[in-house]
């Protein structure tokens, strides 16, 4: 994560790895509903990832899993918990950034987080037929067709999102509800 991310070396790797988890199973996982998910995994564990599922791993996931990353970590860096408090430790000569400033900065990086979240649903779904995991029943989490802000479901066929274009979801409405990153 250092090396792909503005994260200083210095930075210790049990303040970051529990983040890496984290953003790994809440947003990754989202992203991919669960059955993808654990195909993928038990595919890169076992190194049997085909071409696709490759460029789909190195070109899509990676990236944003960068990015949620730095986005979890940030809150841990900026504060420690100690046995009797939650500290900001300061080095000297420099100013510890504000609670606003985090939260501005945090925000930047969720933002290059949801733009490559949309980049892996547009590139699933340009190759739905080499992941029919993607769109397949799940007992845990689906998959998110789609990432954005807000918009409004007027039936089971369209969606006015907020710049007004309507979508004809089709057969995929029945699989996802408003799915709304925060």
């Amino acid at each position: 994560l250092k090396l792909y991310s503005e994260i200083e070396q210095n930075v210790e790797d049990n303040v970051l790895t529990p983040n890496i988890i984290r953003a790994q199973q809440m947003e990754i996982q989202q992203i991919l509903g669960t059955p993808l998910y654990q195909d993928i995994l038990l595919k890169v564990s076992g190194n049997t990832l085909n071409s696709v599922e490759t460029t789909l791993v190195r070109d899509y996931i990676f990236p944003c899993l960068v990015e949620y990353s730095v986005y979890y970590a940030m809150p841990s860096i900026w504060a420690k918990l100690e046995n009797s408090s939650v500290i900001n430790k300061t080095p000297e000569n420099t100013a510890v950034v504000d609670l606003k400033g985090l939260q501005y900065r945090r925000n930047d990086i969720k933002n290059s987080a949801e733009f490559l979240a949309t980049r892996i649903v547009n590139f699933l779904c340009d190759q739905s037929n080499s992941f029919p995991l993607y769109t397949s029943n799940s007992n845990d989490l689906y998959a998110a067709h789609r990432i954005y802000d807000s918009g409004l479901v007027f039936d089971d066929r369209y969606t006015l999102l907020p710049n007004g274009i309507d979508i004809d979801y089709g057969r995929l409405r029945d699989r996802w509800w408003f799915n709304r990153y925060y």
